[in-house]
C-alpha cells in the first residue's frame, strides 16, 4: 500500500496530471472503471494500475482480464 506523498511512484503519478510531463514521458493517466475497461478492450498495454480495496471488491472482473 502506498500512502506517502514522498514516494517516488506517487510523485511520478502526480506529475502525470500536467500535460507537459505527459508529453515528456509519453504516458498518460486513466481514471475510472469505464476508461480502464476501454483500455483493456483495446488491448492497450497498461504499465501500472492503482486501485483501492473498495474498488477491487466492486470490480474484480476488470483486474481478472488479461
Amino acid at each position: 500500500m502506498l500512502s506517502s506523498l514522498q514516494n517516488p511512484l506517487i510523485k511520478q503519478i502526480r506529475k502525470l496530471q500536467q500535460a507537459k510531463y505527459r508529453r515528456q514521458q509519453g504516458q498518460f493517466l486513466l481514471e475510472g472503471t469505464h476508461l480502464l475497461q476501454a483500455a483493456c478492450a483495446a488491448q492497450w498495454p497498461l504499465e501500472l494500475v492503482c486501485y483501492t480495496a473498495d474498488w477491487q471488491a466492486k470490480s474484480p472482473q476488470v483486474l481478472a482480464r488479461p
